[in-house]
């Protein structure tokens, strides 16, 4: 039988969030879009998510996050805020532009400064 080229994969373990023999890490690193799920209701995985970081809080584990957290964050914010106006499929065929992106936040610009 032939040897196979390149890298082992390697084997790792998989484990659920709500697990509730997940040890916590500490320190522990989380992704931005976690972070969204965790916080915002209206998304798929948000019970989940912030059963997870309820139980963090409660482990005393320090948090590692992106330094862009407060630019992903406004930038996921936004565009939850266009689905819910403008609906998925609207929305995609949508060119973002300044006026757009004023009206949704309620300060709509006039067409002589665009």
């Amino acid at each position: 039988m032939a040897q196979s080229r390149g890298r082992h994969v390697a084997t790792r373990g998989v484990y659920a969030i709500e697990d509730r023999a997940l040890l916590v890490p500490d320190p522990l690193a989380l992704d931005t879009s976690f972070i969204v799920e965790a916080l915002i209701e209206t998304q798929r995985h948000h019970a989940s998510c912030r059963d997870f970081l309820d139980r963090v809080a409660d482990a005393g584990a320090t948090l590692v996050t992106s330094d862009l957290l407060a630019v992903e964050l406004a930038e996921a914010v936004f565009a939850i805020a266009l689905k819910a106006r403008w609906g998925r499929v609207a929305l995609a065929r949508r060119l973002l532009t300044a006026r757009s992106r004023g009206s949704i936040l309620g300060t709509p610009r006039s067409p002589a400064r665009d």
